[in-house]
């Protein structure tokens, strides 16, 4: 009787602390994982000098990452790392006119200059790209196969900007208001009609901070592996549009009359009314995204 008394204060004492080793030893405190994403990005535009027919993004855009896990609890754990984030928007418009007041020089005589232009079928596509650097908290679910949502911030430093911008013609003319006259076809003068007139460009973009989200499920694949499966979402919280050059989407040069200089949208004003095409851009993404993650 006493050998089956100290057998089970034995296993009272030893099962506790098996179980315990067994918790711990599932209980995996560091995650290293690499993802990717693909998603619906742009860049989302407030107006104010004109109004487009803004498409956003008709394309689905990707990415992806690295990222680090620590977990100071079994269902709760501080996510970071560095992933690489594109965005795009299409804009159009039938027809974009400006009017810019100048001085105008020619053969001694000086006197004020409209230098008016008519862009026709305008079309411009911009395209970014951005270092984020997450800062998550992540929750998950006990069990096997986990649910998981995470929540949080990202700061995101523009790597590159670019745009292409093209229309079906550009039609250019000088108005005189001291002779009411209005010049045309006279390229040497810069008053002309250019046939398919198209131009490219870089674009700084400032910084960005957005709040970040992620819903899923954690599928444990092998033992310290894991599939993650989920949706993400982005909303960018600052103004990246870059410095405004206070000159229209064409303009004119005085000295070398027959050339013009171009800008894009995100850029440009109306030097009549000093007004910006656009006032502010900020960042939009949300998708898909899958991650596999490895632990210890």
């Amino acid at each position: 009787m006493k050998k089956y008394v100290l057998l089970l204060i034995i296993a009272n004492i030893t099962m506790p602390a098996m179980a315990q080793e067994e918790i711990r030893a599932q209980f995996l405190r560091h995650e290293i994982s690499i993802y990717g994403t693909l998603s619906w990005s742009f860049l989302s535009s407030y107006y104010g000098g004109i109004s487009f027919n803004d498409q956003y993004s008709d394309k689905l855009s990707g990415g992806g990452g690295v990222g680090y896990t620590f977990f100071f609890h079994r269902h709760w754990g501080i996510a970071t790392g560095a992933e690489m984030a594109f965005f795009y928007t299409a804009i159009d418009d039938r027809e974009i006119t400006g009017s810019t007041l100048e001085t105008y020089s020619y053969g001694g005589v000086t006197e004020p200059m409209y230098f008016n232009s008519t862009l026709k079928d305008f079309k411009e596509m911009r395209r970014a790209a951005y270092l984020n650097i997450p800062l998550l908290l992540q929750f998950q679910t006990a069990g096997r196969h986990k649910f998981y949502v995470a929540a949080g911030a990202k700061a995101g430093l523009a790597i590159s900007g670019k745009y292409e911008a093209a229309a079906a013609s550009l039609t250019t003319s000088g108005y005189f208001p001291e002779s009411d006259q209005t010049f045309t076809n006279m390229p040497h003068r810069g008053f002309t009609t250019l046939r398919k007139p198209s131009w490219t460009g870089t674009i700084d973009f400032g910084l960005n901070v957005s709040l970040a989200a992620e819903i899923g499920i954690r599928w444990a694949t092998r033992k310290h592996v894991a599939l993650y499966t989920g949706f993400y979402l982005d909303y960018g919280l600052l103004d990246v549009s870059p410095e405004k050059t206070e000159k229209d989407l064409v303009s004119h040069q005085a000295a070398t009359p027959g050339e013009f200089v171009y800008t894009h949208t995100l850029a440009a004003c109306r030097p009549s009314t000093g007004a910006a095409y656009v006032k502010e851009v900020s960042l939009f993404s949300a998708g898909i995204k899958m991650r596999l993650a490895f632990g210890w």
